[in-house]
């Protein structure tokens, strides 16, 4: 990509929370947008809301107050394109109005939530109407469902960001903690059994395994640098991604190539990745760069041969942080999303499917 871009990126800031979440998509998303060599400006929606609103309370007239931001923004910078990530405070009239001063703008949003959930489908159709593309983390037919006449739906991987995911868990033979898992299961839905079974079974299958657990069995979730120390500190990470989602269940189309955004932290830092089958990602991962599975059985035994032959679990992990960095890191990501968005020929083989979907039919895209 030649020129260098105006973008308005208008995602999270998380300033509430003090740092503990600087190693999101929001963070990664920003990162890969400033490494081609764009001029990227942070609009900080939620945090526009919390402020603009008197007492922390009128939460109606912030986020009319943020939305007037924003615009002001847009005049003061005159952006080439627009990248929006799981933005809910700004109203689509908004956006209207953004095309109506700046005709040629281009509009992104990139998604990292399942298709199968109910409300995270509604979020992306409501956008539809003012998005020229729409970019998540689940692939195929599917993606049609949320497209629109003018707006493309591609599939992008979950990527990592070299700058937060600096952990190389595979050079070490032998580390605090055999797995680590980290996940929100602590509310007794369906969603969590079948994720608590398989986290808790290896433990009471193996005896003396180590563990790093965060987000369920009563455990405070895991933030900031230390979650990033746990996954460094970790031979395997158990990626356990939902098949149920606001009571939503997936079927074999609506999963395609979805998980959970772990697996980038995981291998970006060097841990041997433990993922379900049922969800394809064999078509994007190598069987010698995340190991999958079929059931606690099978995942005992799995969890069981790496903890004991640490030079093969050495081996793989460093095949899949090699992949993680080599082609799924967000500088390569969001280099493709704006090629995308922007019309233009792919610079390079990208190594994931990269067909766009637009109602009412798929859109062939050439990869050229």
């Amino acid at each position: 990509m030649n020129k260098s871009l105006k973008i308005i990126f208008v995602g999270n800031g998380n300033l509430k929370f003090a740092g503990l979440r600087h190693f999101g998509y929001d963070t990664r998303i920003f990162n890969g947008l400033v490494r081609n060599g764009h001029c990227v400006y942070w609009f900080s929606d939620r945090d526009e809301v919390r402020q603009a609103s008197p007492f922390g309370v009128l939460k109606n007239l912030g986020r009319k107050r943020a939305n007037e931001k924003l615009l002001q923004v847009v005049d003061n910078i005159r952006p080439d394109a627009i990248v929006l990530a799981h933005v809910d405070t700004i109203f689509n009239e908004t956006f209207q109005e953004i095309r109506r001063r700046l005709p040629s703008v281009r509009i992104a949003q990139v998604n990292v939530d399942p298709l199968f959930n109910p409300t995270n489908r509604a979020n992306l159709l409501r956008r539809s109407p003012v998005v020229d593309a729409t970019f998540v983390t689940s692939g195929g037919p599917a993606l049609e469902g949320v497209s629109g006449p003018n707006n493309t739906c591609y599939f992008i991987p979950n990527f990592t960001d070299s700058s937060i995911d600096t952990g190389t868990a595979f050079a070490s033979a032998d580390l605090p903690y055999d797995v680590a898992c980290f996940m929100h299961a602590d509310t007794g839905k369906d969603d969590e059994v079948e994720r608590l079974q398989l986290a808790n079974g290896i433990v009471s299958a193996i005896p003396g395994l180590r563990t790093c657990y965060g987000g369920f069995n009563g455990k405070p979730s895991v933030r900031g640098t230390a979650y990033l120390e746990s996954l460094a500190n970790s031979a395997m990470g158990l990626n356990l991604s939902k098949t149920i989602s606001n009571d939503a269940r997936s079927t074999p189309e609506t999963r395609y190539l979805y998980s959970s955004d772990r697996i980038a932290h995981f291998m970006g830092n060097g841990c041997l990745v433990m993922a379900q089958d049922g969800f394809s990602l064999q078509e994007i991962y190598a069987e010698d760069e995340v190991i999958f599975f079929k059931g606690l059985p099978d995942l005992t035994e799995k969890v069981r041969f790496y903890k004991n032959n640490p030079a093969e679990r050495q081996k793989f992990a460093r095949n899949g942080w090699r992949k993680a960095h080599e082609q799924f890191e967000t500088t390569i990501v969001m280099k493709y999303v704006l090629e995308r968005l922007l019309d233009r020929p792919l610079s390079q083989v990208y190594g994931w499917p990269v067909q766009g979907y637009r109602v009412p039919q798929a859109v062939a895209t050439s990869a050229a």
